[in-house]
């Protein structure tokens, strides 16, 4: 069964006490980056998931070639750029496979 590689934009509490251990029952997702905009924020993360890839910028995480498919969980004012620069991307074409 093939991974899909996924980014977390947003490393807040919602993401640590739910996207990631929801994630973690998932067998097909491998949450590959962290993303957080607070470096603190994203060290803390980082730690805790022991998930070593992270940016401060979205830009950087998107980008990435291991990285299919993107959980936005970001404050709502920011969701459309961070999408429409995942879809520029190409990290949108694998979301559908999550939900089969």
């Amino acid at each position: 069964m093939k991974q899909i590689g996924i980014a977390i934009i947003g490393c807040g509490g919602i993401t640590l006490q739910n996207h990631l251990p929801g994630l973690a029952l998932c067998p097909e997702a491998k949450v590959v980056a962290l993303c957080d905009s607070d470096a603190g924020t994203l060290q803390s993360a980082s730690r805790q998931t022991g998930i070593s890839v992270t940016a401060t910028r979205y830009e950087e995480i998107v980008k990435r070639d291991d990285v299919e498919a993107v959980i936005i969980a970001t404050p709502n004012l920011s969701h459309a750029p961070i999408a429409l620069a995942a879809v520029a991307a190409g990290n949108m074409s694998c979301a559908k496979s999550l939900w089969r």
